[in-house]
């Protein structure tokens, strides 16, 4: 009887590990109140997430109250350039889930089989969805956009301890968008 293929070993991250991931984001999101826009903080949340959970794209959007819409301002990875400037309804897909899911992660494994995946608003172009982590950010209680981590890189899967490091992330990010709503303007 022939053997059966030992599957490759799964990377297993460790408490140090995140220990130190954690510590990383902490140290970098002090950075974070030192930008003058929301660009700038989309952009430096998804390029900070993409060193500390690797994953093949990231979107960024921020929540359109009057339009009830979330606006996509960072995108990058596959598909990036027609994501970019794209708006989708806030109650739709994943994403319409994320942004009821005040103060906690969302983790999708296998993404593109799931019945409230919608290509549409959740996939991209030219990506073949496998995982993704939906990362609402919050400002006083208050929605303020949704990062999106697609196909976890490295490990098979998106982690609790990468959704809670990102959640971190976004709680970071959403003071920042509160802070600079708050600042006088020029």
């Amino acid at each position: 009887m022939a053997a059966e293929p030992v599957p490759a070993p799964r990377t297993r991250r460790t408490t140090d590990d995140h220990d130190q991931r954690l510590a990383d984001a902490f140290e970098a999101c002090q950075d974070l109140f030192f930008l003058g826009s929301p660009v700038e903080g989309l952009e430096f949340a998804v390029e900070l997430l993409g060193q500390l959970v690797p994953h093949e794209a990231a979107s960024a959007c921020l929540y359109d109250i009057d339009e009830d819409v979330l606006r996509f301002v960072v995108a990058n990875g596959p598909g990036a350039d027609e994501k970019r400037s794209d708006a989708v309804p806030a109650s739709v897909g994943l994403f319409g889930i994320a942004v009821r899911m005040v103060g906690s992660a969302l983790r999708v494994d296998p993404l593109g089989t799931d019945p409230r995946y919608d290509p549409g608003v959740d996939g991209r172009f030219g990506l073949e969805p496998e995982n993704a982590l939906y990362l609402p950010v919050v400002g006083q209680g208050r929605i303020l956009g949704v990062l999106q981590l697609i196909n976890r890189e490295i490990d098979v899967t998106f982690s609790q301890g990468d959704a809670d490091l990102g959640l971190y992330v976004a709680e970071q990010l959403g003071k920042f968008l509160q802070q600079v709503r708050l600042r006088p303007r020029r």
